[in-house]
C-alpha cells in the first residue's frame, strides 16, 4: 500500500494559479509550466518533455516556435554538479550541428548549484535557440533544456525563466516510515 501511495504521489501533475507542476521523476524537484502546455513522460529519451499548447491560428505558433523543455537524467558515478555541467557541454560540442556556445553562468536554485549554458544550433535550414541547465541531485544528473527556434524563442523567454526559477521551490514528500 505504501508503495502504491508513493507512487501515486510521486507521478502526480497538479494545479497552482494556472499553472501546472510536474513533479521530475525520481528526484525531490518538480517544475511549473502554464497549465496550457502539455506534458509527455519517457519520450525520445527524456524522461518528460513540456511543449507550449499551439495556438488557434497555425499562422500564429507554427510546431517549430513552439516552446519546449526537456527533462533528462543520466547517472553520475563520482561527478560533482560542475563536472557533469562539463560533460554535457563536450557532449553538446560533440554531437550538436552548427553549435554556437555562450558562455556558461553558475546559479542557485533552491539550494543546489546549476549551470546554464546558453548555445544555439542548426538544424536543416532552421536554427534553434536552447538553454541547458544541469546539476547533480542524489547521484543523478539532470539537464533540462528550454528550446524554440531562434525566432521563436524570446516569445517564450519569461515563461521558460518562470519554470526554471520554479525549481527553488519545495516538492511535496512524505515518510511513511
Amino acid at each position: 500500500m505504501r508503495v502504491l501511495l508513493m507512487f501515486l504521489l510521486a507521478t502526480m501533475v497538479w494545479s497552482v494559479e494556472g499553472q501546472r507542476i510536474w513533479p521530475i521523476p525520481s528526484t525531490p524537484v518538480a517544475i511549473a509550466v502554464p497549465a496550457d502546455w502539455n506534458g509527455q513522460r519517457d519520450h525520445a529519451g527524456a524522461v518528460l518533455v513540456l511543449r507550449s499548447a499551439l495556438a488557434a491560428n497555425a499562422d500564429e505558433i507554427t510546431t517549430r516556435e513552439q516552446g519546449i523543455i526537456a527533462v533528462s537524467l543520466q547517472p553520475v558515478k563520482e561527478e560533482g554538479p560542475v563536472a557533469f555541467a562539463v560533460r554535457c557541454r563536450r557532449d553538446l560540442e560533440r554531437t550538436a550541428p552548427g553549435l554556437r556556445l555562450t558562455p556558461s553562468e553558475d546559479l542557485v536554485l533552491g539550494g543546489r548549484g546549476w549551470t546554464k549554458q546558453a548555445y544555439r544550433m542548426q538544424v536543416g535550414q532552421f536554427e534553434f535557440s536552447q538553454v541547458l541547465y544541469a546539476t547533480v541531485i542524489n547521484g543523478s544528473g539532470i539537464c533540462i533544456t528550454c528550446s524554440s527556434t531562434t525566432e521563436g524563442f524570446t516569445r517564450w523567454q519569461a515563461t521558460f525563466d518562470a519554470a526554471i526559477t520554479s525549481l527553488g521551490r519545495s516538492r511535496l514528500s512524505l515518510d511513511l516510515k
